[in-house]
């Protein structure tokens, strides 16, 4: 019994945090994934992983928080960085 309260405790301290933490890391990978591909280097692939990574973070939020509209536009735009990624690999 105590170990399970130790459990839930923990748990909501983490779920706590990823709400707090997973908005803004969303937020910084996307203002990074836009800069890098805005620079048009060689590089600005890349600019897609961060994006992709923006749009997984913000998918998870708009799930925890029940936001449907959120949800639904971070699941397209992961699917066109994930089309990006691969154009751009290929």
């Amino acid at each position: 019994m105590l170990i399970c309260r130790a459990w839930l405790r923990y748990d909501g301290r983490v779920k706590r945090r990823a709400q707090h933490v997973l908005p803004w890391l969303g937020t910084v990978t996307g203002i990074g994934g836009a800069l890098w591909v805005a620079a048009h280097l060689p590089s600005s692939g890349y600019g897609y992983f961060l994006f992709a990574l923006s749009s997984l973070s913000w998918c998870w939020v708009a799930y925890a928080r029940s936001d449907r509209a959120l949800w639904s536009l971070n699941l397209a735009w992961l699917a066109i960085n994930l089309f990006g990624i691969i154009r751009w690999m290929g």
